[in-house]
């Protein structure tokens, strides 16, 4: 559904992320990374990380940065729709 989906798992080798298994603070700044970085960001939770990751990219692209910031309620009555599937 989404080709063009990146996470640091698909942009590291597993040699490279091997050094910070085990150190969740360091796997969390990787995430932040990508995701300040990319073209678009979808925040499906709330909390700090989403927060400060949407003012930042506003920051550093001038406004510009594509945030999508789905109505949770709504989506989780479209996840319980029996008739619903995949494209």
């Amino acid at each position: 559904m989404f080709p063009l989906l990146q996470t640091k798992d698909t942009l590291a080798l597993s040699e490279e992320l091997a050094e910070f298994e085990g150190y969740s603070s360091r796997l969390a700044a990787l995430d932040y990374t990508v995701c300040v970085q990319s073209e678009v960001f979808v925040t499906t939770q709330g909390g700090n990380f989403p927060h400060f990751l949407m003012g930042h990219r506003r920051y550093l692209l001038g406004g510009n940065a594509k945030t999508i910031k789905p109505d949770k309620r709504k989506l989780v009555l479209s996840f319980d729709d029996p008739n619903i599937r995949s494209v």
